[in-house]
């Protein structure tokens, strides 16, 4: 591994260091900064989440393209996956971190990718139904 990346990267330590901060970046956790709103009239949170990932055909192996799937959040399932939950932040995340939970009765995608929308309050705005200070 070492050959290859001087090959690509020439012998720059800095870029080296640059490469890996980008991809440890790419690998992190989706951070939400602010007060979350709540569904209206609900104590949930107003997120929605979407996984995304690799498709099996028939025989068990990834194909092509990927899967969409709404992921419900652990205080919906009780904690049982799949699902999702926040987790403080991490690495430069300053607010709280959106974490999966797998299906421990399913393997592990090829790969997998999450979106996450989030409403959040706005700050000086109350709004009581939507757990907004």
């Amino acid at each position: 591994m070492t050959l290859i990346v001087r090959k690509i990267l020439g012998s720059s330590t800095f870029a080296l260091s640059e490469t890996l901060t980008k991809i440890i970046d790419r690998l992190t956790k989706p951070c939400i900064v602010g007060t979350v709103a709540k569904r209206p009239g609900t104590t949930s949170d107003d997120c929605n989440v979407v996984s995304t990932s690799a498709p099996t055909d028939s025989s068990g192996a990834g194909g092509q393209g990927g899967i969409e799937s709404p992921v419900p959040s652990c205080a919906e399932t009780g904690g049982v996956g799949p699902c999702w939950r926040f987790v403080p932040g991490e690495n430069a995340c300053t607010g709280q971190g959106v974490e999966m939970v797998a299906d421990p009765a399913a393997p592990p995608p090829a790969w997998q990718s999450i979106s996450v929308q989030c409403s959040l309050c706005v700050a000086g705005i109350p709004d009581p139904a939507r757990g907004c200070p």
